[in-house]
């Protein structure tokens, strides 16, 4: 089985690394855990890459990715995961 999620999040390490960007993987910013598949976040110091990955383009302090497979539906659900706090329950 591939961790499809962990392969995007150190490929992105690998890309930002010596920038102006460190990568995040799995981040947990909820009180009860919810995790983040992705977070990029600019450092004070670095360079920024010479040039970004197709969709990465226009880069915030923040920036939340998530990542879903063929098997998966990216719907109104998911992104409401990504950007707020809920629970399933």
């Amino acid at each position: 089985m591939i961790h499809w999620h962990r392969l995007l999040g150190l490929t992105l390490t690998d890309f930002f690394t010596d920038t102006a960007y460190r990568v995040e993987l799995e981040k947990d910013l909820s009180l009860k855990q919810q995790l983040l598949d992705v977070v990029i976040i600019e450092r004070e110091e670095g360079e920024p890459p010479e040039s970004l990955p197709d969709g990465l383009e226009n880069m915030a302090p923040h920036n939340l990715l998530t990542y879903k497979s063929h098997h998966q539906t990216l719907d109104a659900w998911t992104l409401d995961e990504l950007v707020g706090h809920f629970d399933r329950s």
